[in-house]
């Protein structure tokens, strides 16, 4: 049996929230500086990808016990690659 800890006290006053993507659907987040985003994957998954400009698009995965997290400011793209389930924890 997998067991997951976490701990989100790093974040300090922060919003928390439950998000389903359907496979295939699409979502932008931008963050500016001292702006903290992290996405726990409780099933599915998803590519998240971020333009910068010294480089062409980066691209990370999540999935389950995999979470993501965002601390670079900039505009992100978060694709589910399948049905996903999560966890969303903003700060900022």
């Amino acid at each position: 049996m997998s067991e997951l800890s976490f701990s989100v006290a790093s974040f300090g006053a922060s919003q928390c929230d439950a998000v389903v993507m359907p496979a295939g659907s699409s979502e932008f987040i931008s963050l500016v500086e001292g702006q903290r985003f992290c996405l726990f994957l409780i099933r599915g998954s998803v590519v998240v990808s971020r333009e910068d400009k010294k480089k062409p698009w980066r691209q990370i995965s999540g999935g389950p016990l995999s979470p993501v997290l965002l601390a670079t400011p900039g505009t992100y793209s978060i694709f589910a690659k399948t049905h996903a389930v999560a966890i969303r924890v903003e700060k900022g």
